[in-house]
């Protein structure tokens, strides 16, 4: 089976630019630069083999049996057996989309090891990418608006950040440091208190930067 996984024809294009909403993702911790190259890109196909190896799990005293995870399962993996969720990993594709929604924070993945190999395969992916257009790219971040992710009916209480800015840079690997920096900074030093999951994205940038993506490093200049 080949370890590089398929990803759009982009046709004929010279560059490549991504406009990226920040936003909290169960597996990454945050949706950024690289995220959009490795996962915005992707065929259904590459985005399912990616996830396949992240095996959700119910923390049982956590769980409510609200039926909140079930109702937003696109394959019927969830079902609610003596007031508790229990998930068939057989159907299940690892989207992530039940811890979104989990009020209890009671949906985690069952092992880190699933995560690593996640994160590495989306850094894979984005290095291809990017690499198909000889360095020819440039990346925009919006941290704004941040909180229509965080908050609401339904959704775990996190700190109101509001606006916090657009970076950008021709670094996607060092705007997505960046922005894990601002979010970091703006409540408390924890992305967790912000995204409301366990994971963060060092797995990620490593692995991009290893590929040649680009640096962890950075230098922030403000343009008034």
């Amino acid at each position: 089976k080949s370890t590089q996984p398929p990803v759009l024809d982009l046709g004929p294009a010279a560059a490549l630019a991504t406009l990226t909403a920040i936003r909290p993702h169960p597996h990454l911790g945050f949706w950024g630069a690289v995220a959009d190259l490795g996962l915005g890109t992707a065929s259904r196909e590459a985005k399912l083999d990616l996830h396949r190896d992240i095996r959700p799990r119910v923390d049982t005293p956590l769980c409510a049996g609200c039926g909140a995870c079930l109702n937003v399962c696109l394959f019927d993996a969830i079902v609610i057996k003596a007031g508790r969720a229990v998930i068939d990993h057989v159907r299940c594709t690892g989207c992530g989309e039940c811890m979104s929604v989990c009020f209890m924070a009671g949906i985690a993945p069952e092992a880190a090891a699933g995560i690593g190999r996640f994160q590495a395969g989306v850094a894979g992916a984005a290095a291809a990418v990017a690499g198909s257009f000889a360095g020819r790219t440039f990346h925009s971040a919006f941290l704004v608006d941040m909180d229509r992710h965080t908050s609401g009916a339904g959704k775990r209480t996190r700190p109101l950040l509001g606006d916090l800015g657009i970076l950008a840079s021709r670094d996607p690997v060092a705007l997505d440091q960046a922005v894990w920096d601002e979010i970091t900074g703006a409540c408390g030093g924890s992305l967790k208190t912000w995204s409301g999951y366990a994971q963060d994205p060092g797995a990620l940038l490593d692995e991009a930067a290893a590929a040649g993506l680009g640096t962890r490093d950075y230098r922030l200049v403000s343009v008034s």
